[in-house]
């Protein structure tokens, strides 16, 4: 019979925002339809490396469960946006338990048909949008849960900072207060660091900020008794002068699994000290979504924006105000100059704005598109939805398309996706066909500051039609395809794989304010450096783009079978894969035995075979010189109804043995029974068993 462990099942769900129960977990007693009761979380540590801009976080978790039962568990947290998670682990009798990339089906059989034995894998899931559901059964009686999760992401930069945000907050619906909270970090940047503050948490003694050297910082946070209010944030702040460009690589070994191509990462960050172009005229439209699903609050914070736009206009701006749901109406039918009294009437038309109607998002562009551009000036569109297309053309594709044919005088559209209905691929790829970049807003309260930011940023020069060379050396496979123009505030990635390592002249060659620019840097691209999370945000940016393919075209059994090819390699879970971890499978991997000697007083190898007719032999390895063993087989009850063991046991391995009958001599009939061990009256081990 195989011992009973941990069964984990990771579904994603939604965006965390709206997950209620983000960071609790709830058990009810397997095979039940009982209601949920929570589970306490009674520790919860993480530890996070940064490099540059590229974090590793492991959050390693114990849960207990509390009840007098056999119980199954529904555990829900969210991940960072962008983040992708690389690893598992479980563990059971001191032992850790790491899981390999499977196809989801088939990770999914395997888990049925182990459930339904009691035996234990553990299958982590990922449907989207970073906010998971992880399923967990059978789980002891009065006994712990302990997991790990490894994630990687790229840190977002914004206005010359960089945020890691750790959410924190997502355990704050355990019933009860944590016993320990701990969060390490170590930042290691290849530029100086101007500043590094935590906003969230500051410098206190809990939460203990160490500066190693100028590249390089220490954080150390923790606390007991733990109820939390808000996430971790750490900010840092490179100390940079003019545009910046960092190139990382990694060269894959041979165990990688992963090809022999290197990879590089490339990234582009402008000054901080351009500075703003209040002399130049713009020309800025503001196209906003006023259907019904904008009704409520959505509707007065669009106001507020829209008042707050009309405010920060200059007197040599030109724009416009389109409004549109079923229909299109706009404040003006062409576009007017930002004088007093156009400003004055626009603002009555915006307090006038009610929220009604369908989704014309084709509709709303063309009418936005044919208004009078001019091609020699600073052209901009911001264009605002909560939705997808309800009414008019529907299919996203053909909408690209058109807008695109529509828009000859070179308006940039920048697209701000309000809430989870918006499709970010749409919104992303709309943005990308029209030069400008989107923006998603989960809550309808920043909608103005982010407008704002936004103003400000296409104020400052942009640099544009930027190429990236890199001085004879062979690359291929890279994202994106063609690079966006830079603005302030912003960055650019550029990912791929190379051939033939060594030191080449990287030239990155562009615009400002139309006149040229170049910087170049030696760059040295060894077989023996480099960052291997390169190399799993590479495959997660080529992931991403097959699932914009998937969206355009259909789910493709080519592009599938690549983006599962890509999983399975570089070991990041994705709509199509999972996680699996599973003991008595010899291709799971058994990372690591714990000196259990130390850490626990016995081990159960086997109990087989379970279901069985009760003829059951038990392999266990007692770990102390001295051990009272104590076997039983209890019912439902929880009423002992057989003796298998009750004496001293020395270090070592022993198999034990039941025929079957009862302390009466009777032959136990069949149903789901349990075997109870105790060792020294300190560990217990409680194992469902089934008689048929």
């Amino acid at each position: 019979m195989k011992t009973t462990s941990v069964i984990a099942i990771m579904l994603l769900l939604t965006m965390c925002e709206r997950v209620g129960a983000t960071g609790a977990l709830y058990v009810r007693p397997l095979n039940s339809s009982m209601t949920h009761q929570q589970m306490s979380i009674r520790t919860f540590d993480a530890t996070t490396t940064i490099d540059n801009q590229v974090a590793t976080t492991t959050v390693d978790q114990v849960f207990h469960n509390s009840l007098n039962a056999l119980v199954e568990s529904t555990f829900i947290f969210p991940l960072p946006e962008g983040a992708v998670i690389t690893d598992m682990a479980y563990w059971f009798n001191g032992q850790k338990y790491t899981a390999s990339i499977r196809v989801k089906e088939e990770a999914q059989k395997l888990y049925d048909q182990k459930i339904r034995k009691y035996i234990d894998p553990a299958l982590l899931q990922y449907f989207g949008d970073n906010v998971f559901k992880m399923n967990i059964a059978p789980i002891n009686p009065k006994s712990d849960v302990r997991f790990t999760i490894t994630y990687i992401e790229q840190l977002p930069y914004e206005y010359g900072k960089i945020n890691y945000k750790f959410l924190l907050r997502t355990t704050g619906l355990s019933p009860s207060p944590l016993e320990r909270v701990s969060l390490k970090i170590r930042t290691k940047t290849s530029a100086m660091i101007r500043e590094l503050v935590s906003p969230s948490h500051g410098n206190t003694p809990e939460n203990k900020i160490t500066k190693i050297s100028d590249r390089e910082y220490s954080i150390q946070y923790g606390d007991e008794n733990f109820s939390p209010d808000r996430d971790y944030i750490l900010r840092f702040e490179y100390q940079r002068d003019g545009v910046e460009m960092n190139v990382v690589t990694y060269y894959p070994k041979a165990t990688d699994s992963i090809g022999s191509d290197g990879f590089f990462a490339t990234c582009v960050i402008p000054p901080d000290s351009l500075t703003a172009t209040i002399g130049e005229s713009r020309t800025i439209v503001f196209t906003a979504d006023v259907s019904s699903s904008m009704e409520g609050e959505r509707i007065i914070k669009l106001k507020e924006t829209l008042n707050e736009f009309l405010k920060r206009l200059h007197s040599n701006d030109k724009f416009n105000v389109v409004l549109f749901s079923t229909n299109v109406v706009m404040f003006q039918p062409m576009l007017v100059k930002a004088s007093s009294e156009n400003i004055e009437q626009a603002k009555k038309f915006v307090y006038s704005i009610g929220a009604a109607g369908l989704t014309n998002i084709d509709e709303a562009l063309t009418s936005t598109l044919n208004l009078d551009f001019d091609s020699t000036e600073n052209n901009s569109t911001i264009f605002i939805t909560d939705g997808m297309p309800s009414w008019g053309e529907l299919d996203i594709a053909k909408i690209i398309v058109s807008s695109k044919k529509l828009n000859t005088n070179k308006t940039r559209i920048y697209v701000y996706g309000i809430g989870n209905e918006p499709s970010k691929e749409f919104l992303n790829e709309l943005a990308i066909a029209h030069g400008g970049y989107a923006m998603f807003i989960n809550n309808a309260d920043s909608m103005s500051i982010i407008v704002q930011n936004h103003l400000e940023r296409i104020s400052r020069p942009i640099l544009t039609d930027l190429t990236i060379e890199y001085g004879g050396l062979l690359i291929n496979d890279t994202y994106p395809q063609q690079l966006p123009d830079l603005f302030y505030g912003n960055q650019i990635t550029h990912l791929g794989r190379f051939k033939d390592p060594g030191d080449y002249t990287v030239t990155l060659k562009g615009k400002i304010r139309n006149e040229e620019f170049q910087l170049s840097k030696k760059v040295s691209f060894h077989t023996e450096q480099g960052n291997k999370s390169v190399s799993r945000i590479w495959a997660k940016t080529k992931i991403d783009f097959l699932l914009n393919q998937i969206q355009k075209f259909g789910e493709k059994k080519e592009l599938v079978d690549a983006i599962i090819d890509l999983s399975t390699r570089f070991n990041i879970l994705t709509k199509y894969t999972a996680l699996y971890a599973d003991p008595d499978d010899n291709t799971t991997n058994i990372a690591e035995n714990h000196n259990i000697r130390n850490n626990s007083l016995f081990t159960v190898h086997t109990i087989a075979p379970n279901p069985g007719d009760g003829n059951l032999s038990l392999s266990i390895a007692i770990h102390t010189d001295n051990a009272t063993l104590l076997v039983e087989i209890i019912d439902a009850l929880g009423n002992r109804v057989a003796l298998i063991a009750q004496d001293h046991y020395t270090f070592g391995e022993h198999t034990l043995q039941w025929d079957g009958f009862d302390m009466n001599g009777n032959k136990i009939p069949a149903g789901m029974y349990f075997v109870r061990i105790n060792v020294n009256n300190q560990q217990f081990s409680t194992v469902p068993y089934i008689i048929h």
